[in-house]
C-alpha cells in the first residue's frame, strides 16, 4: 500500500454560487431530520447465500413508525407480512426473478434533492450481480427522475454532510485512470455532480474498501471515525477477562452463517460454499486492528486540519479476504470472513426531537456496549439494531443495506 498523507490528498475547491441562481440539487447529507422514505432489498435463502429478511424486519420495527419502505425482491412469494397495521408503510417493489441482486442497496446510486424534488444519480456503470436497476426500480415507485452520472462511483465510498461530500480516494484514482484526467478535474467533477465542496480521504489505495465503514459526518463540525486502537484493546480485555463470552461470539457467527447451525454447506454457481472458520481467531483481527492504527489516526489528524472536530468510536478490523484463484493466473476472489465490527456504518438523524443514531449490535458485548456509549458522549441516543453479524462478514453493516431517500424536513 502506497501511504500518502492525507492533507496531500484532498482537494477542495470552492463553487461560486450567485444568490439570484436557482437552488441546485445538492448530494442528501447523511445527517439531518429522520427518514422518512428508505430503499432495502430483502433476499431469501432460495435466491442468495446472504439473505436478511429478519434484518428487515428489525429496522422496520427499530425505525421511527413514520419511515416509509420500499422494499425490493425478486422471490416475492417467499416473504409475507405478519402483522401490518400500516399497509402503506412497507411497498414491495418485484425485480423480475432472472435477476439477481444484493442487499447493498446504498452502492449503485446517489441520491440528489434541492428541496423539493428528488433525483436518482446512477454509477457511470454498475458491474455487482444487477445492483444496476435498483434506482430505476426505485424511481418508478417513488416518481423520480434517474439520470446517469459520467463518473464511476459505489455510493458506500461517499458520504456527506451539509458542507462537504467525502469520497475515498480508491474513487478518485479509478476515474482517473479510467477516464484519463488528472486527479484534480475528477474532484471538480464530482462537485459540478454532487452539488457540494469535495474533501478525498486516502490513503491509496484505501485500508478499507468504503468509507462509510469508518467514517460518519454528525453535523455542526464535527466528524466520527473508526478508533481500531480502542476495539482492539476491547476485544483483548475481553478476551483475558470473559474469554467464553468471545469463544461464544465466535461460534455462533461461524454456526450461523447459512442461518441455521444444521446447515454448514450450500451449493453455489461455482460449486459447494462453506462457512468460514471462525473460531480462535478474534486474536488476528486485534493485530490487524493494531497494524491499521497509525492510518487512521493520520486520517484524523488531517480532517481535523481542515476544520472539523473529530471523535472516535471503537472498531475491530474484519471483513471479506482475498485469495487468488487457483484456475486463473493473476485472477483473485473474494469470501466471507470475520465480521468487521463497525459502529460507523448507521443511520443518523438530527432534529426538534433531538439526535439518534441507528447502529449495529453484532453480539459480542464488550464492543457493542462501548461503542453504543461512545455514540452517547457524542449527544446521540443509539438505537441498537440487531441483525447484522453475518452481512459483516462480507463487508458491509447498516447504511450499506438501507438507502435513505427522503428525509422529513
Amino acid at each position: 500500500m502506497r501511504l500518502l498523507v492525507l492533507s496531500l490528498v484532498i482537494v477542495a475547491a470552492v463553487a461560486c454560487v450567485r444568490p439570484e441562481e436557482p437552488v441546485r440539487p445538492a448530494l442528501l447529507p447523511d445527517v439531518g431530520a429522520a427518514p422518512s422514505l428508505v430503499a432495502v432489498n430483502v433476499n431469501s435463502a432460495r435466491r442468495a447465500t446472504l439473505r436478511n429478511a429478519d434484518l428487515v424486519t428489525n429496522l422496520v420495527n427499530g425505525l421511527p413508525s413514520s419511515t416509509r419502505f420500499l422494499v425490493l425482491t425478486n422471490d416475492r412469494s417467499a416473504f409475507t407480512v405478519a402483522r401490518n397495521d400500516r399497509p402503506e408503510r412497507v411497498q414491495f417493489l418485484e425485480v423480475p426473478i432472472q435477476r439477481s441482486t444484493t442487499i447493498w442497496t446504498q452502492d449503485p446510486f446517489l441520491v440528489l434533492s434541492d428541496g423539493r424534488d428528488v433525483t436518482l444519480l446512477a454509477s457511470r456503470d454498475f458491474e455487482r450481480a444487477d445492483d444496476r436497476i435498483m434506482a430505476d426500480v426505485i424511481a418508478q415507485a417513488a416518481g423520480y427522475r434517474v439520470t446517469r452520472s459520467g463518473l464511476f462511483f459505489e455510493g458506500g465510498n461517499i458520504v456527506s454532510d451539509a458542507e462537504h461530500v467525502f469520497i475515498g480516494a480508491n474513487t478518485i484514482r479509478r476515474n482517473a485512470i479510467e477516464l484519463k484526467l488528472a486527479e484534480e478535474e475528477v474532484v471538480l467533477r464530482f462537485q459540478e455532480e454532487l452539488g457540494r465542496r469535495v474533501l478525498v480521504v486516502g490513503p491509496v489505495p484505501q485500508p478499507i474498501a468504503h468509507i462509510d465503514m469508518m467514517l460518519t459526518p454528525l453535523g455542526d463540525g464535527m466528524l466520527a471515525l473508526a478508533d481500531v486502537t480502542a476495539g482492539a484493546q476491547l476485544a483483548e480485555r475481553a478476551l483475558d477477562s470473559a474469554p467464553e463470552t468471545v469463544a461464544s461470539f465466535e461460534s455462533w457467527t461461524e454456526e450461523h452463517f447459512f442461518g441455521h447451525p444444521r446447515i454448514r454447506q450450500v451449493s453455489g454457481r461455482n460449486g459447494a460454499i462453506t462457512a468460514p472458520h471462525l473460531r480462535g481467531r478474534t486474536r488476528e483481527m486485534i493485530d490487524r486492528s493494531r497494524a491499521l492504527a497509525p492510518v487512521l489516526d493520520e486520517v484524523a489528524r488531517s480532517l481535523e486540519g481542515h476544520g472539523y472536530r473529530v471523535v472516535r468510536i471503537p472498531m475491530l478490523m474484519g471483513g471479506p479476504e482475498t485469495e487468488a484463484s487457483p484456475s486463473d493466473e493473476g485472477e483473485y476472489s473474494m469470501h466471507a470472513s470475520y465480521p468487521m465490527l463497525t459502529y460507523n456504518n448507521v443511520l443518523l438523524e438530527a432534529g426538534a426531537n433531538g439526535k439518534r443514531v441507528y447502529v449495529p449490535r453484532y453480539g459480542f458485548a464488550a464492543l457493542d456496549d462501548a461503542a453504543h456509549r461512545a455514540w452517547e458522549a457524542v449527544g446521540f441516543a443509539p438505537r441498537p439494531i440487531d441483525g447484522l453479524t453475518i452481512s459483516s462478514m462480507y463487508g458491509g453493516a447498516l447504511r450499506c443495506a438501507v438507502k435513505v431517500l427522503q428525509r422529513s424536513y
